[in-house]
């Protein structure tokens, strides 16, 4: 799997050294992500249950939930990681800095993460099991990353 990962941003020819940089940072992430929640299963025992209310569960700093429905009356939600908002977070910001049209990079690059977490919203109503949100939002933001800094003429 890591060689296959490697080998895939390699095709990528990323430009710049930092952006290959972070690109295999990402990864690395992704994989610590993968490994956590569906190996050890040190993810799941960390997030607190938000539908036990009748115990006060510490949080763990830098997850926060988000409610899968507008109803008060819901209890499911979805845990978000830190790495899960910073990661993608690096890609805009290396969109906006590594290019000579940021504009049309970072607009890319947000489409890419966007679209990552409808994604990955779909994928984890469907399938009801904890997934590493990583997974589906490391290749929407190098995606949309990659086709914002190439214009159609360079591909």
């Amino acid at each position: 799997m890591l060689g296959f990962a490697v080998c895939g941003i390699g095709i990528l020819l990323f430009r710049q050294i930092r952006t290959r940089f972070l690109s295999y940072g990402s990864v690395g992430m992704m994989l610590y992500d993968v490994i956590n929640v569906f190996g050890t299963k040190l993810m799941l025992r960390i997030v607190p249950d938000t539908s036990d209310t009748t115990s006060m569960a510490p949080t763990l700093a830098g997850t926060f939930s988000i409610p899968m429905s507008l109803s008060l009356s819901s209890d499911a939600s979805v845990s978000l990681g830190f790495g899960d908002i910073v990661i993608p977070g690096l890609w805009v910001m290396a969109a906006a800095r590594t290019t000579d049209r940021p504009t049309r990079a970072v607009l890319w690059t947000v489409a890419g993460i966007s679209v990552a977490h409808v994604v990955t919203l779909g994928v984890l109503i469907a399938s009801q099991v904890p997934l590493p949100a990583l997974l589906f939002l490391l290749p929407g933001a190098a995606a949309g990353y990659w086709i914002g800094t190439h214009p159609p003429h360079t591909r």
